[in-house]
């Protein structure tokens, strides 16, 4: 697979190739809703990304794996959230804007769990993560 640039700076999703992003979706991210919680995860894949949003779900582990600080993770939920809701908006979803406010509330509380503190790491670190 050929790699973009590393750097040991904040590589956004945005910074992977097209290659990257398939491989992490196909073989690190787990979607969303932890993986230690198969009814959970069930629940959301039925009602919240089975719909429309499972590429931001994509892109939220990416940015917990990336690792950072306080900030950083703020800011994966925060994007999280406004991008699910910018869908849900545009498809008129009522209950899918819901479903978004819960799981901002509830990533913002319990990310902390999940979220990986520390330097950044590199492309080459993050696809080798599991």
């Amino acid at each position: 697979m050929k790699m973009a640039r590393s750097r040991s700076t904040r590589v956004s999703w945005d910074d992977l190739n097209d290659e990257q992003k398939q491989y992490f979706e196909e073989n690190i991210a787990n979607g969303c809703g932890p993986q230690e919680y198969p009814r959970i995860r069930k629940f959301l894949k039925k009602y919240y990304y089975g719909k429309l949003l499972r590429a931001h779900c994509i892109q939220h582990d990416y940015n917990y794996l990336r690792r950072g600080g306080l900030g950083d993770k703020i800011r994966a939920d925060w994007d999280m959230f406004r991008f699910s809701m910018i869908d849900a908006l545009e498809a008129n979803d009522f209950g899918l804007m819901f479903a978004s406010f819960v799981y901002f509330i509830a990533v913002s509380i319990f990310g902390f769990m999940f979220f990986h503190f520390g330097p950044y790491k590199t492309i080459e670190e993050r696809l080798q993560t599991k």
